[in-house]
């Protein structure tokens, strides 16, 4: 069973402080493809979600992809085998297109 932490701090500037991924020694032969999926203001959810595709790519030796949510089929939600999301608020409310994931 793989573990995954992650923890993003951006500064003023934009930049990732810091994202950390640990796996269990107990790690399977194969992990499922990892789905990160984002919404986003003004593009500083979707630079974690790439940063985060790598570090897991990199870690866990396992497939991921970025999506954005408001392209994204929500139809296809049951056939991931796991799933991250990434998305900010503003006064409780997600970004624009991203409403329907927040139903």
């Amino acid at each position: 069973l793989a573990v995954l932490a992650s923890l993003a701090i951006y500064s003023p500037r934009d930049h990732i402080y810091g994202i950390s991924i640990k796996s269990s020694s107990r790690q399977p032969t194969a992990l499922p493809a990892i789905k990160i999926m984002y919404g986003t203001l003004m593009g500083l959810s979707e630079k974690l979600a790439l940063e985060l595709a790598k570090r897991v790519n990199e870690t866990l030796k396992t497939t991921t992809s970025t999506v954005d949510l408001t392209t994204y089929e929500p139809e296809r939600l049951a056939d991931e085998a796991c799933i991250a999301i990434i998305m900010p608020t503003y006064n409780g409310e997600p970004p624009d297109g991203c409403e329907w994931f927040s139903r």
